[in-house]
């Protein structure tokens, strides 16, 4: 999923530091929205498993904390999936990581669209057409909300 932004800031705008989340953070524990979430990140990570692939300073996760400061605010997001392909220490129940503190930045980061999402893009498409239309129309001196019925 692409998310446009009205008025991006050029990256030289933005701070990014790279800070550990305090130690009395709580993260939530909340189910996913998206109920095959689960079992598509499972295959994803059996599929590299069956493959031979992981290797133990690896991280492959998903639901859990990936944070940043940008511009001295803490940003976290849970991307359903993530692959990390060397972490500096290897914690069995990690809740979250920070790139560059807690090793290298994410290689692979996912995230699974739902039927509701994918139906929302959808929609969304679908009005800033309609809008670009009638923007189209008044520049050409035509009412899009007096257009004559169809015949």
């Amino acid at each position: 999923m692409a998310t446009q932004l009205s008025a991006a800031k050029s990256p030289t705008d933005m701070v990014i530091s790279w800070e550990a989340l305090p130690n009395d953070y709580h993260l939530d524990d909340k189910p996913v929205e998206n109920t095959n979430q689960p079992i598509l990140a499972g295959a994803l990570r059996e599929s590299l498993e069956i493959s031979g692939f992981i290797q133990s300073q690896m991280l492959i996760a998903s639901n859990f904390g990936l944070c940043a400061t940008v511009n001295g605010q803490l940003i976290l997001k849970a991307p359903d999936w993530v692959y990390v392909p060397a972490v500096n220490q290897v914690i069995s129940d990690r809740k979250s990581y920070t790139p560059n503190l807690d090793g290298e930045v994410p290689a692979i980061v996912m995230e699974f669209l739902s039927d509701i999402e994918q139906e929302r893009q959808r929609a969304e498409q679908e009005c800033q057409q309609k809008e670009r239309l009638m923007a189209y129309l008044a520049s050409q001196g035509i009412d899009p909300n007096n257009l004559p019925p169809l015949k």
